[in-house]
């Protein structure tokens, strides 16, 4: 069966679909993954498409198609995807049914990443029933804590297996609000089972100058501080 990893956060342009696409591209490279996009946003898409998808995730939760059927390979190696669509927003679902959707699947993946929207509704709700890991990056700013606190709190009460793991994202320097963040944040996972803080993400364009050209920074041949910590963190989650 495969290992289902969530990446979610509750306050959008937390790095979500970056650190999503750098985790699923290095895994492709030995692994068979399986993306799945409920952000209508649709930004892990317009990264993975090669062409105009015919079904999306919405055809196979309205049970229009099987979700074989809406699968489609990506542009990278070992990476398959079920595209997103706008049409999911304001649509409620069973929280068992991305369970039930994704059950006909699991056996041909290694990994299933699902990227999850900004906000907590049924669907992301359903996703956090499923996971065996939550991934949420968080920028270090002092409100953010109050997001994270609500969003563990939300994953728990529908999964108390689930492993969440908070990442510090485009970490700047020594900044003395960064290591005041970061204080909070050890102090607030001791009050948690499941709960930790992963490696620390420096911040850096470089991601997004590579998604443009199609590329994927952790695979990349040049040297980069970022991309090092990218494989730390993987093999972090991903021993």
């Amino acid at each position: 069966m495969a290992y289902v990893s969530i990446v979610s956060s509750e306050k959008g342009g937390q790095g979500k679909s970056s650190i999503l696409l750098q985790m699923a591209g290095y895994a492709g490279k030995t692994k068979k993954v399986l993306c799945l996009e409920l952000d209508i946003q649709k930004n892990l898409t317009l990264i993975l498409q090669n062409t105009e998808p015919r079904y999306t995730i919405y055809d196979v939760l309205n049970s229009s198609v099987s979700t074989k059927e809406a699968i489609m390979p990506s542009v990278f190696k070992g990476i398959d995807y079920i595209p997103g669509s706008r049409k999911l927003k304001g649509m409620n679902v069973d929280t068992t049914r991305l369970t039930s959707i994704l059950d006909e699947v699991q056996s041909e993946y290694d990994l299933i990443f699902i990227d999850c929207p900004a906000n907590i509704n049924s669907l992301v709700e359903s996703a956090y029933t499923m996971a065996d890991l939550v991934i949420t990056p968080m920028e270090m700013e002092l409100f953010a804590l109050s997001n994270v606190t609500e969003l563990i709190e939300t994953v728990q009460s529908h999964n108390s297996r689930a492993e969440i793991v908070l990442v510090p994202n485009k970490v700047g320097g020594r900044s003395k609000l960064n290591r005041t963040v970061r204080e909070h944040l050890d102090e607030m996972v001791k009050h948690y089972d499941n709960v930790k803080i992963g490696t620390e993400l420096p911040s850096s364009i470089i991601i997004s100058n590579l998604l443009s050209e199609g590329k994927l920074l952790i695979n990349a041949m040049r040297f980069n501080p970022l991309k090092d910590k990218l494989k730390e963190l993987y093999k972090e989650l991903y021993k």
